[in-house]
């Protein structure tokens, strides 16, 4: 019986730990998404002298950008989420 109590203790004190973790790693992947799309908005906005008027357009082969696209696709959020995006100010955030 104790052996039972304490195999239950350590599985909800792992538990509790590999949570922590996957919560911060998904927390660090959102980051470096946003960290991707700023440059991919960056570069945009020098070539064309204005952000797009959507993360999608981002994806579309550019002629002053080598014919190739910004990014090659529009990730969704580590939580399954569409990215908002406010074309005024260039931004980028999770939903």
């Amino acid at each position: 019986m104790v052996v039972i109590v304490l195999i239950g203790l350590l599985a909800g004190a792992v538990g509790v730990g590999v949570f922590g973790i996957l919560k911060k790693g998904k927390t660090t992947i959102a980051q470096d998404q946003i960290k991707t799309f700023k440059v991919a908005l960056e570069f945009y906005y020098i070539e064309n002298s204005r952000y797009p008027e959507t993360l999608d357009e981002l994806t579309v082969p550019n002629e002053k950008h080598s014919g190739e696209p910004y990014m090659d696709n529009i990730p969704q959020d580590p939580w399954g989420q569409a990215y908002e995006y406010d074309p005024r100010g260039g931004s980028v955030k999770p939903t």
